[in-house]
């Protein structure tokens, strides 16, 4: 699986937590793609930290997992970049099941 985390305002201190936390949250996703090869896998993480003022930030999370045969993507907004990497991987875990449901689905109707 190639996998990129980017990042658009987040300040140097926070890239290694953040890329960390993400780090611990992807076994969780390669186990759901394994039936899928693995040279054939992309995940890409956006991290935005957004700056109301000196005194508030929030952080929105994008990702997208490229497959051969489609691709899966979530978005997140939360006041804590944990928090929101927390919520798109739990929504791509959802479309992960939805998109192999759709193809056992599609490969059944063509039987």
């Amino acid at each position: 699986m190639s996998e990129h985390v980017i990042f658009r305002e987040v300040d140097e201190a926070t890239k290694p937590e953040i890329e960390d936390y993400w780090g611990k949250k992807l076994p969780r996703l390669q186990k759901l793609l394994a039936s899928y090869n693995s040279d054939l896998q992309e995940i890409d993480l956006t991290i935005y930290q957004h700056q109301q003022n000196s005194h508030r930030h929030w952080y929105e999370a994008r990702a997208v997992i490229h497959l051969p045969n489609g691709a899966l993507a979530a978005q997140a907004e939360e006041n804590e970049a944990n928090a929101a990497i927390d919520r798109v991987a739990d929504v791509l875990v959802t479309e992960i099941k939805k998109h192999q449901d759709r193809l056992r689905n599609g490969a059944q109707t063509k039987e």
